[in-house]
């Protein structure tokens, strides 16, 4: 499973536009050819689980589906609550 992690400032506060899976954020921290050092970026990085990875266009399809899940059940749920509602009939 795929895990998306977006950067924020260290105090949480600002969120970026950058979001790394966690294999890109892990070859991130790797030496680079040539004595580059290392293409990291500093700062704190959050579970972003409905985005996509900025390198690899990586997903976590688990957490969308997981969401989708729950996103259905709501509506079922206030459907049930109009209909019972309109109906005048209490569950």
């Amino acid at each position: 499973m795929t895990t998306i992690y977006r950067k924020t400032s260290l105090d949480g506060k600002h969120k970026t536009g950058i979001f790394y899976c966690g294999d890109c954020l892990d070859d991130s921290w790797k030496p680079q050819p040539y004595g580059e050092g290392p293409k990291h970026f500093t700062g704190r990085w959050e579970e972003a689980p409905l985005d996509q990875c900025d390198v690899c266009y990586a997903i976590d399809q688990d957490s969308r589906d997981e969401y989708e899940n729950w996103s259905n059940d709501m509506d079922r749920m206030q459907w049930e609550e109009d209909y019972c509602s309109e109906n005048g009939e209490l569950k």
